[in-house]
């Protein structure tokens, strides 16, 4: 099945198989940021009504409500350049590799960073596909793109 795989699409399983991680995981970035910024959207015209106000006069819902939208940005333009690095790996453009490289090292540091603050399963294989991918775009995506 991996041979035909590679007759198909005329490119090895694993780059393959990054550019769809990279894809997918870009396009559920950019639906989470969305979602966030269209839920905080609705939350704040909800605010603005008497009910919720005196629910919420304890704390100041303004302050999350920014962080929020702050946060949506955030990951969905965390989204799209996943997704442009996914499709610029697949077209075979070498500036996408190395600005993949910067991006996925900045990624490494990061995850490794909140490993060091707070252990977790998950975090370690966070940091364990950061640096697969990394590594990958390092050493085997340069034989794949001299073709």
């Amino acid at each position: 099945m991996l041979e035909k795989l590679d007759k198909y699409f005329k490119r090895p399983v694993g780059l393959i198989a990054i550019c769809f991680v990279k894809a997918v995981w870009g396009i559920s970035q950019m639906i989470l940021g969305l979602g966030a910024i269209i839920l905080t959207w609705i939350f704040r015209r909800l605010a603005e009504g008497e009910l919720v106000q005196k629910l919420f006069s304890y704390f100041d819902p303004r302050g999350i409500l920014e962080t929020s939208v702050t946060f949506g940005w955030i990951v969905f333009l965390l989204g799209a350049v996943d997704l442009a690095i996914a499709l610029g790996v697949w077209f075979g453009s070498w500036a996408v590799r190395n600005v993949g490289l910067v991006f996925f090292s900045g990624l490494s540091v990061w995850s490794l960073y909140h490993l060091s603050l707070d252990f977790s399963f998950f975090k370690i294989v966070v940091l364990l596909f950061d640096f697969f991918t990394l590594f990958y775009f390092w050493q085997i995506l340069p034989k794949s793109l001299k073709k």
